[in-house]
């Protein structure tokens, strides 16, 4: 199954909907995401990418509304 996030939703907005997508995972489930590497927003065939490198994907990953969703809270000690 796939999923394309409309053009509008740009790089500074994507941290925001994958949190979304996350907030609907079971518990053990997986959200693969593809981009096409490089730094530029781009606009190919009719078909807007949001092209990220490893900088930029780091940002999303550890921005606070992804992070929060992401890092589950610790347990309490036994």
């Amino acid at each position: 199954m796939g999923l394309r996030i409309p053009a509008v939703c740009q790089k500074n907005k994507l941290s925001l909907v994958i949190a979304e997508l996350a907030k609907h995972l079971k518990d053990g489930r997986v959200i693969y995401i593809s981009f096409k590497y490089d730094q530029e927003e781009d606009w190919e065939g009719g078909r807007y990418f949001n092209c990220l490198n490893e900088d930029a994907l780091k940002e999303i990953f550890t921005s606070p509304s992804l992070a929060a969703r992401l890092d589950p809270a610790p347990e309490a000690a036994s």
